[in-house]
């Protein structure tokens, strides 16, 4: 056996030798448990008749080539059944040897097994497909195109940091026309268990905002607030919206409890920002359910947080969630986040920080696209490249001047 036969056995190579006529001149052991023949039972043998294919002319045109232009044969695909039955597929790579003067044309090859490798590609393949079938039907759960607010600027940007992911936003109007919902959620969890249920999510509180908005809502929201709503106090607001039953609250009892009776084997929550814009007056009626709180960025005044107002949905059933009310004056800003907008990592793994994105918000906008662009793009400078693991999600409503 020569070196570099040896070599290749201990490789665990299949090798072989044939005369310019195909016949099998040398072989190595592991060709010779590949096959499942002793060597004496296969030297001589031409090399088409070892290896018998559904498509016998594959291999035989292989040999043809060679002969016939002197070019190596790479990365050939055969079927075969060895003596014992077994169906396993082969890749060869087979070339003319010319290191051997004076001994005849000998044309030389390696045969490898690649049942397996071949399964796990088309079995990653069919994930891949599957996972972009997955990450298409949830874009279509994102909004494919903002609605149009009279008076208001609204810009969104989302940014999966997988195929899927379980971040959500969420803007449409309601079906009298005349309140917008509002939400922005992160599911715990990453991947496709987080990607589904945030379908479920997103898809309970549109459809329960919506109904109850028609059945109990219109006695606080009919009213024009905009008189009061600065004088009241937040005990005074909070006794307000207490009075009867409404969509809001309804919306996020009923999403929580059917989460967690439901699925409480899954143990799969959501952090979410859910509210109903009154775009006449700017009033904003909101839950916060254990969500970053957003921001609420004054034209005149501070920035105010809209801190959580319950726990994340999901963990139990009966939690309590309150109601909490602000209003949005002209020029007044709010960005809503999710937290991989903070915890975005640079190479060297600092996160980016709230201290940073306050300080991006409070410098001077035109308007809500603009200071959406400024973060996304400061945040992209901050992350450099860097694999991010967790979803970015945010959106910028902001007031007119004139509205």
């Amino acid at each position: 056996m020569s070196s570099t036969q040896e070599v290749l056995e201990k490789l665990g190579c299949a090798y072989f030798e044939t005369d310019i006529s195909g016949a099998i001149t040398a072989v190595n052991d592991t060709f010779c448990g590949l096959v499942g023949s002793e060597w004496e039972q296969i030297l001589g043998k031409r090399l088409v008749e070892i290896f018998r294919s559904s498509d016998p002319q594959i291999l035989e045109g292989a040999l043809d080539t060679i002969r016939d232009t002197g070019a190596a044969v790479r990365n050939l695909e055969l079927e075969f059944h060895n003596r014992s039955g077994q169906q396993m597929l082969l890749e060869f790579s087979i070339i003319p040897d010319t290191s051997k003067p004076g001994e005849g044309d000998i044309i030389c090859g390696l045969v490898r097994e690649i049942t397996s490798r071949k399964q796990t590609l088309e079995s990653l393949l069919a994930a891949e497909h599957e996972l972009e079938i997955g990450r298409r039907i949830q874009t279509s759960f994102l909004p494919s195109q903002i609605p149009p607010i009279p008076g208001w600027q609204i810009n969104a940007h989302f940014e999966a940091a997988r195929e899927v992911a379980g971040d959500f936003y969420d803007v449409f109007t309601l079906s009298s026309g005349r309140r917008v919902g509002l939400v922005m959620a992160d599911v715990v969890d990453k991947g496709v268990g987080a990607a589904l249920f945030m379908a479920l999510f997103r898809s309970l509180i549109r459809a329960f905002v919506d109904q109850h908005y028609k059945l109990g809502w219109m006695d606080v929201l009919s009213s024009d607030h905009s008189s009061t709503q600065e004088t009241t106090s937040v005990g005074q607001r909070r006794k307000l919206l207490s009075t009867g039953s409404t969509a809001l609250q309804n919306a996020i009892d009923l999403t929580n409890n059917f989460i967690a009776v439901n699925h409480s084997d899954t143990n799969m929550f959501a952090t979410m920002f859910v509210g109903v814009l009154d775009p006449t007056n700017g009033s904003l009626m909101y839950i916060n359910g254990g969500h970053d709180p957003p921001i609420l960025l004054r034209a005149s005044g501070p920035v105010e947080r809209l801190v959580p107002t319950g726990p994340a949905v999901g963990i139990l059933p009966d939690l309590k969630f309150s109601i909490e009310n602000t209003s949005l004056d002209r020029h007044d800003t709010l960005i809503a986040y999710t937290d991989g907008v903070t915890d975005a990592l640079n190479p060297a793994g600092e996160p980016f920080g709230e201290e940073r994105l306050l300080a991006l918000i409070e410098s001077p906008s035109n308007n809500a696209e603009e200071l959406k662009d400024r973060i996304v793009d400061d945040l992209h400078s901050h992350i450099a490249g860097r694999s991010q693991y967790d979803d970015i999600t945010l959106f910028v409503l902001r007031r007119n001047p004139i509205s």
